[in-house]
């Protein structure tokens, strides 16, 4: 997580869980009463000044200030441990002196009140080890209420004719309290737990029909380990590995039975450095509802509940680029784009869906992560969020708002661990010739923030 210090005051509690936490002693394992807020991804040396939201080419980085970023491992483009970059707000010259990133420690001491509520104890009281209360694999039958544990259900051919990615397929990311980013995902935003080993937990929203659509994994750091797509046919696979060998970029094929719930996929490091993979051969474990006579909603699940994930937004030292890479190999079609004084791209919405985005991308450091987003049925369901947000005492970043940008109606709040989800709905259905809408500097604030105008510096500066 990289935050700015531009104000010591402001900036010391970026992610806070309720107006104040219980916090534990670790060395007697007693409640020491309530103090004030913390943040779990905590800043451990001073931070340089990022402004990220100003538009001016030019500015960068200035000094050797020492700036925490948050990753899983050393793979996204950056060696584990410190690494220097320098970055321009929104612009396209980047070199590698400017300012150096190291990594940030997460939460080792769980002490805000989530761990209390749902029940988790503190991780320095807990064997690692017993992260796996059951084991199986969650699916349902059709017209079925709840889920069953069983055998893992074969995949289903699709029928269409179209070519190449589909959709968002999963998001995997890093976690430095298994049980209580779990138990998050689980009573707070509503996701249905669908299997765990060792290490991780697999989670799917209550519509989906695949294996899981987030993968949340124990790491000594929070951190953001890959985005992965599903392509509509085996061959694609074959296919897009060319076109990504052709532009340069190596291309590892992960065999079947590697990983939990799919079979055979590619992975590559975008130009952006976010670990991308590709894959057909998902398990089709069902949606909650079943698919005979279906009711339109599920009642068995708990917090928000949204029937899908969405997209996400990742970062990049070059827009332009990473657009081209993503447009042109990956075929994935721009729908918005902010363009900055000198007309070159400082954020692009793209899709594959039919929806406004899939995938943005945004100028930062290489490799980020900013949020990744769960779809929402209605205004409503938003409001409802929002309720469900602050009675659980989820700091929200912004919002209940609407974007410009994809004219979405959204809220943006933290995990426990720090890392931004957000919820999402609205917006349009961009037909194949639709053409790309275009955002000016000069109207950021409104592009971003529609109702407000302006940005929230927060959101610009803080990602994983």
């Amino acid at each position: 997580m990289i935050r700015d210090r531009s104000d010591a005051e402001s900036t010391a509690y970026l992610v806070v869980v309720g107006a104040g936490g219980f916090v534990d002693d670790p060395q007697s394992g007693r409640d020491n009463g309530i103090e004030e807020a913390q943040c779990p991804c905590e800043i451990v040396d001073a931070v340089a000044d990022f402004d990220f939201g100003s538009l001016r080419r030019g500015q960068c980085f200035e000094g050797a200030d020492h700036m925490q970023a948050a990753h899983a491992r050393g793979g996204h483009g950056h060696v584990a441990g410190s690494d220097k970059w320098q970055a321009r707000a929104f612009g396209r010259g980047k070199g590698r002196d400017g300012i150096e990133v190291g990594l940030v420690q997460g939460a080792d001491v769980v002490g805000h009140r989530l761990a209390h509520a749902f029940g988790c104890r503190p991780l320095h009281e807990r064997d690692r080890s017993r992260y796996v209360p059951h084991a199986g694999t969650l699916s349902f039958d059709a017209g079925q209420v709840g889920p069953r544990f069983g055998p893992r259900a074969t995949p289903e051919g699709l029928g269409s004719d179209d070519m190449g990615i589909l959709r968002l397929a999963h998001v995997d990311i890093t976690v430095t309290d298994l049980d209580l980013a779990a138990a998050y995902y689980t009573e707070v935003m509503g996701l249905l737990e669908v299997e765990r080993d060792e290490n991780s937990v697999y989670l799917k929203c209550w519509d989906e029909v695949d294996h899981h659509s987030l993968r949340i994994s124990y790491a000594p750091r929070v951190g953001f380990d890959l985005m992965s797509f599903k392509v509509l046919r085996e061959d694609d696979l074959s296919d897009l590995e060319n076109a990504v060998g052709k532009y340069g970029l190596p291309v590892e094929r992960i065999s079947k039975g590697a990983s939990i719930g799919q079979g055979e996929s590619i992975r590559f490091e975008t130009p952006s450095g976010q670990v991308m993979e590709l894959v057909h051969d998902v398990d089709r474990i069902g949606r909650a509802t079943g698919n005979l006579n279906p009711a339109p909603f599920f009642e068995g699940t708990r917090g928000i509940a949204p029937p899908r994930m969405d997209h996400l937004l990742v970062t990049a030292e070059e827009v332009g680029e990473s657009t081209k890479f993503f447009t042109d190999v990956l075929g994935f079609r721009v729908t918005e784009q902010l363009l900055d004084g000198e007309g070159h791209q400082a954020a692009t919405w793209m899709e594959r869906s039919h929806s406004p985005h899939d995938l943005a991308i945004v100028s930062g450091p290489n490799g980020g992560l900013h949020h990744f987003a769960f779809w929402l049925d209605d205004w409503d369901h938003v409001r409802k969020s929002a309720d469900i947000l602050a009675y659980n005492g989820i700091q929200i970043d912004v919002g209940p708002t609407r974007h410009g940008i994809t004219r979405g109606n959204t809220i943006y709040f933290f995990d426990p661990l720090g890392t931004r989800n957000e919820v999402f709905t609205g917006g349009y259905r961009p037909d194949p010739d639709f053409p790309t809408i275009t955002w000016t500097e000069d109207n950021i604030g409104r592009a971003v923030f529609y109702y407000e105008g302006e940005l929230n510096d927060r959101f610009m500066k803080v990602h994983t």
